[in-house]
Formats: structure tokens, sequence, C-alpha cells
């Protein structure tokens, strides 16, 4: 390993000993099932046996973080996706007789589903009369929720909170795109926050399906989170895999 390396990359020991782990109300006990919160209990108390100590937090921002997300990331979706016409960037359509042909064709074939409902949402919320209302609320939401966690981060060194609302989906299951943006109630806080998080499987449902937790650390302490995530590792929590 070189110098940099040994810098920048320290080498992990998954020591939990001493290390403030904050759970928080809003994001334990909303939206989840009777199996998730067991499954994170159980992880935050073998964490516990080996030194961490569990503190109590509050981020009363989380619950309107998923509402503040989709329309941030859509606004830019919109924005930045504009430029994909065909003419300089991205899929152009080889079926295109006119200008106005290619256009329509290239963003409508190079476009999926869930990319054009982005831009159609971010189209809306950046139009005039709407941004006030939607777009310049959710940043102001995004601020409230960054402010959360540096309060919240004075108090613990590690942020411990469930991947998703109930146990993973199979694949091919039917789920609305309602449900879906509501699933991410836990995992669009440190996104929206611009912080370092990870999952590690802590579990598994009555049908097999795999439970996540979710460790959420400050700005720039990566190697703080993955150290918390191999420390708990080492407690044999995830030893059903």
């Amino acid at each position: 390993m070189t110098t940099f390396e040994k810098k920048f990359s320290p080498e992990l020991k998954g020591e939990l000993k001493g290390l403030r782990i904050g759970v928080s109300a809003e994001m334990m006990r909303v939206y989840e099932t009777s199996e998730i919160s067991s499954a994170i209990d159980a992880a935050l108390r073998s964490m516990e046996r080996q030194g961490a100590e569990i503190v109590k937090i509050s981020l009363p921002s989380v619950r309107d973080a998923v509402k503040a997300y989709y329309i941030i990331s859509s606004a830019e979706a919109s924005s930045n996706l504009a430029r994909y016409d065909g003419v300089r960037y991205g899929y152009r359509s080889p079926d295109a007789v006119s200008l106005l042909d290619m256009y329509r064709r290239s963003r409508t074939e190079g476009f999926g589903a869930e990319v054009k409902r982005r831009i159609m949402l971010g189209t809306f919320v950046l139009s005039e009369g709407y941004r006030e209302s939607y777009y310049k609320r959710a940043l102001s939401c995004r601020r409230r929720l960054s402010y959360d966690f540096e309060k919240a981060f004075e108090r613990c060194d590690i942020i411990a909170a469930p991947v998703y609302p109930s146990a993973g989906i199979r694949y091919g299951s039917d789920i609305s795109t309602t449900d879906m943006y509501s699933a991410d109630i836990f995992t669009v806080p440190s996104s929206l926050a611009g912080l370092p998080a990870v999952s590690v499987p802590c579990g598994k449902s009555m049908e097999g399906l795999p439970i996540g937790l979710q460790l959420i650390g400050k700005h720039y302490a990566d190697h703080e989170v993955f150290n918390a995530a191999y420390g708990y590792e080492l407690t044999g929590g995830a030893a059903w895999q």
C-alpha cells in the first residue's frame, strides 16, 4: 500500500467500542413492519454488546424528504436532459424524416417511462407560477434536513436506520409508482443531505427475503461508515447469508 493509500484509505478495524450510534424515532417507527423493526433492533443490540452506545436523536424533517427529493431530482432531470435532443447529445432516431421528427422520435425512443415521467414532473415544478410553490420549497426542506442531521451528529457518530420499509421485493413483483417512491423514505434523506451511507444485511423475512441495516455518517466520514459496517459484520449479525 502506498503512502497516499495509507493516508486516505486507512485499514478498517471494525472497532465498535465507544461508537455512538444514533437512532431516530422518525426513521425507525414510520412505515416499517414488525419484521424490519425486530431485525434492526437485533442488529443494534449486537453492536451494543461490542461496546457501541445507542443514542436517541431526532430528525423531524425526514418526513418531507421523499417529497423534496422527487421534486428536486425531477427538476434537475428536466433541466439536464433537455439537451438530449438527438442533435449533439444522446440517442438519435434513425427513422426521422425531418428535424422536428428527429427531436420527437429521439426523445420518445431514447427515454424510458420513468425518465419521461420525471422530465414531465420536473418541467411542471420549474414552470412559471409553480417554481416558488414547489422547487424552492423543496430546496428549503433540503436545507432543514441538512441542519437536522448536523444537530443529530453533535450527539452521535453514526446514524442507524432501516434500508427499506419492508423486506426485499421479489424480482418481477407488481409495485405501483407511488409505492415505489414512498419506499425511499429511509434512503432518500442521506442522499438529499449529501451524506455517506452503507447498507448491510441484517436478517431475513419469514418469506426468506433480505432485510437491510443502513448506517449513515457525517460529511466526508466514509471511512467511519465502512468501519461501523465492518464492525457489525464482525459481530456475526450477518451470518445468515
